[in-house]
């Protein structure tokens, strides 16, 4: 770099400036992690990055919220929630779209409601896990708190009562095998029934950590989804809902405009001359 050359005084004004803008921005980011910005500050930095000041509050109140985790007791997954916060009021036509969203998503009519401003949509509990899924959106200062959730546990508490059992009996039966109740040739019953119970509890805790997590891949695609259809009803206007169709033209014959025939151009040509 030449040290010597020598710069204009617009390019002077340019440089002073970019540098001044470096070293607020290098106060800022110290300022960041020593954790002394305000929410106002934060959103002037993501402004000035392009980054929509609702989306900085909402990521804050995310960051707030508890970690969504999948809830479980011995390996077996018991819960699944995850919650999202939306820096946007849903009003009964974006409500609407998310229902139909929904029900596409988790392949079920589903059941809508709500309670004053609380609205929720749940599925019916199929046979296979015998849980329902419950949507619920919850308004907050600044926007509205979506959670999707789904309780397992009545499943996997099934399961592992049923593999506990079976682990009873084998220990029973290994026991009156011991004290020589049972002959050596009934040793493949407590055998038989100790493998139940690791085919009980390695198989189904396998079966529900894979739908848990195909749960909660499912649940932040519902999210995702949910988030945009907010969005785009936050940035659609409301006139443009609201329209009413344009008039139709009337079906109606003007028949002052209809041509004459000859016979009345003729009369009233006679009509004229005779005049």
């Amino acid at each position: 770099m030449n040290d010597e050359r020598r710069y204009s005084q617009a390019e002077l004004r340019a440089i002073f400036e970019r540098a001044a803008e470096r070293q607020e921005a290098a106060s800022r980011a110290e300022a960041a992690s020593a954790g002394e910005l305000t929410l106002g500050e934060l959103q002037e930095i993501g402004a000035a990055s392009g980054i929509d000041p609702a989306h900085i509050a909402a990521a804050v109140r995310e960051l707030a919220m508890p970690t969504p985790v999948t809830k479980g007791v011995l390996g077996y997954p018991t819960e699944v929630r995850r919650t999202r916060f939306v820096p946007h009021a849903i009003s009964d036509e974006a409500w609407e779209q998310m229902v139909a969203e929904l029900r596409r998503t988790f392949h079920q009519p589903g059941m809508a409601g709500g309670v004053g401003r609380v609205r929720e949509w749940t599925t019916q509990a199929r046979r296979r896990h015998g849980a329902a899924v419950h949507v619920m959106l919850e308004p907050e200062a600044g926007g509205t708190r979506i959670t999707v959730e789904q309780s397992l546990r009545g499943s996997s508490l099934g399961f592992i009562i049923a593999g506990g059992a079976y682990a009873v009996m084998a220990l029973l039966f290994g026991i009156f095998l011991a004290t020589g109740i049972f002959e050596s040739s009934d040793a493949f019953v407590p055998v038989m029934f100790a493998a139940l119970a690791v085919v009980m509890f390695g198989g189904s805790r396998l079966g529900f950590g894979l739908y848990a997590d195909r749960q909660e891949k499912r649940f932040e695609h519902a999210l995702d989804r949910l988030d945009l259809i907010a969005r785009d009803a936050e940035t659609t206007p409301a006139a443009a809902l609201s329209a009413p169709a344009a008039p139709q033209e009337s079906g109606r014959i003007d028949l002052d405009s209809l041509p004459e025939n000859e016979d009345e151009q003729a009369r009233s040509g006679r009509s004229r001359t005779r005049s």
